[in-house]
């Protein structure tokens, strides 16, 4: 069997699909599988393992110079198509949802395909229930989505185990170590007593993903004079212009590697970290897959429940606001999601993580999270200390339990799931009772208008294209029912937080190919009814502790 994926994204996110990599190796022993991605990231793929061929698209080609020089960029995508086609390829998944990958799938050739792809009449063509959902999932301020690490697995049809680890991830998360006697002989160079050793990551692709500068020294300096830890700047080229903040630090325990690693040594050395303190960045995700412990930055757009680390030996911190995370292109007045998080609690974090002890600042103006697994056997994000739940945390989390049930076909409206996820929560925080009596209201009217919509859906299937009769009959009752519909869906956009359900819906219904209509009738069906559930288990999960 010959799988391709591709992904033209940026180190972090190609990192995270690790696990679908080897997880599609288990499920398919002897296949060869080939990665097709952008040549300034395609230099991690070196560092999996299970992959057959590296399929490297020069993006300098392809975009930055593809003004100046189109042919040449005509002949580059040109030339890797025809090989990639040439290849007869059984499977093809494509788990980044973006126009550049859909369109460029479209003129990939496959037996089967999964992900997101333009079709010939330039529709977007949704092929996997995971795509469906990440499309949906808008990031509402505070939504609690899946990891991509695992949304990416699920889009390759990797199957998750309910209430255990998640071997088409979590085991299967792992770089190749390739350079391991430089980065043993480099650690017994500055390891002189068996001292811990911190890493520092402080760039990011976004200047709004970064915390300041100023404010890593001083975190830096407090650590160089009040522990006894080795500290160790890391930084790819980009980060050159960071250097003159450090310059003038002049301590045998501090180490600055801004520059000055391969990538593949990179990969070796993390592993010999005690802990990497970083924003959201390629390395944390390195680290993550190397089991190093990781003190994770969650600023501005960054969503820490899509995008954190992929790792129980994380601790997360984030400002406790409303407006995090907000846009990729949001300008900001206040940058409070940076603000609220200091020098000083970021410290004593450290100093907690390594000392295995419970020094964290009781700031409420900061949240610490840990990652864990939950009853669906996808990654979680839950409190580092238990504290009482918000009434808005408590939806989201009711969300979570749905889509949960939903992405692994265990869609069943009985409370047992529900019952499993509070017990799951309650193990993280306090919950108290709270009044869900308006979004009761609203969903309940929600789902009355679905039941109008699906009957009348049903009335049209018990009828034959035989007659003239029968198809005005039809056309009356498929009339009725776009008028339903788009009551509906005005009245769901109103309540935008519940949107996301609905989008999947839509995407699901979008990827229809079937010009039986019998058969197409029936899947709509089937879209709705799953709706009409989802949003009655909702019901049942905000009103679990509830009034």
């Amino acid at each position: 069997m010959k799988i391709l994926i591709m992904n033209f994204t940026r180190l972090g996110d190609l990192i995270q699909t690790a696990p679908l990599v080897n997880g599609l190796k288990k499920k398919y022993p002897d296949s060869e599988i080939d990665y097709a991605a952008l040549s300034s990231f395609s230099g991690i793929l070196n560092y999996f393992d299970n992959l057959n061929e590296i399929i490297s698209f020069d993006d300098k080609i392809l975009t930055e110079n593809i003004k100046k020089d189109l042919w040449n960029g005509y002949f580059e995508l040109k030339l890797k198509l025809d090989y990639i086609n040439a290849k007869n390829y059984d499977l093809f998944i494509s788990p980044i949802v973006s126009e550049q990958s859909s369109v460029l799938g479209s003129l990939i050739k496959a037996k089967k395909k999964l992900g997101m792809f333009k079709n010939q009449d330039g529709e977007q063509e949704i092929l996997s229930p995971w795509t469906a959902f990440h499309l949906a999932n808008e990031h509402h301020l505070g939504d609690r989505t899946f990891n991509l690490t695992d949304i990416f697995s699920g889009t390759g049809e990797l199957d998750f185990i309910s209430g255990k680890s998640v071997p088409s991830a979590q085991q299967n998360f792992y770089l190749l170590d390739k350079e391991s006697e430089k980065a043993e002989n480099f650690i017994k160079k500055i390891r002189r007593n068996k001292e811990k050793i911190v890493a520092f990551h402080i760039g990011a692709s976004q200047s709004n993903k970064a915390w300041e500068t100023e404010k890593f020294r001083v975190v830096i300096e407090g650590m160089l004079q009040y522990t006894d830890c080795r500290i160790v700047l890391l930084g790819a080229y980009k980060e050159r212009g960071l250097l003159p903040y450090f310059s003038d630090i002049d301590h045998e325990r501090f180490h600055v590697l801004i520059d000055k690693t391969k990538l593949g040594e990179l990969v070796s050395l993390m592993k010999h970290f005690d802990l990497l303190v970083t924003n959201d960045t390629g390395p944390m995700h390195i680290a993550a897959a190397s089991g190093t412990e990781i003190l994770n930055l969650s600023l501005g757009p960054v969503s820490l429940w899509e995008t954190g680390p992929y790792s129980e030996k994380a601790v997360i911190m984030q400002a406790n606001i409303d407006c995090h995370p907000c846009k990729f292109d949001k300008i900001c007045s206040h940058l409070n999601c940076h603000n609220y998080i200091t020098p000083d609690a970021v410290f004593k974090a450290i100093v907690s993580i390594l000392e295995k002890k419970d020094y964290y600042i009781a700031d409420e103006r900061i949240d610490y999270w840990q990652t864990t697994t939950d009853i669906f056997g996808l990654k979680h994000n839950v409190p580092l200390k238990k504290r009482k739940i918000r009434k808005n945390e408590f939806f989201f989390e009711a969300k979570r339990c749905v889509w949960g049930m939903t992405m692994i076909k265990n869609l069943d409206p009985k409370l047992d799931w529900i019952k499993e996820s509070v017990s799951y929560l309650e193990s993280a925080y306090f919950i108290d009772k709270f009044n869900f009596n308006s979004e009761t209201r609203i969903l309940n009217s929600l789902t009355a208008n679905l039941r109008k919509f699906t009957e009348i859906i049903r009335q049209i299937s018990s009828l034959k294209l035989k007659s003239e009769k029968s198809i005005k009959k039809i056309n009356r009752l498929w009339e009725n029912a776009k008028i339903i519909k788009e009551k509906l869906f005005a009245e769901a956009k109103e309540f935008s937080i519940i949107y996301d359900f609905f989008y999947y819906a839509i995407f699901l219904e979008s990827s229809f190919k079937d010009s039986d209509f019998n058969r197409l009738i029936q899947k709509t069906l089937i879209v709705y009814d799953e709706l009409t559930m989802q949003l009655n288990i909702l019901i049942k999960f905000i009103n679990y502790k509830g009034n």
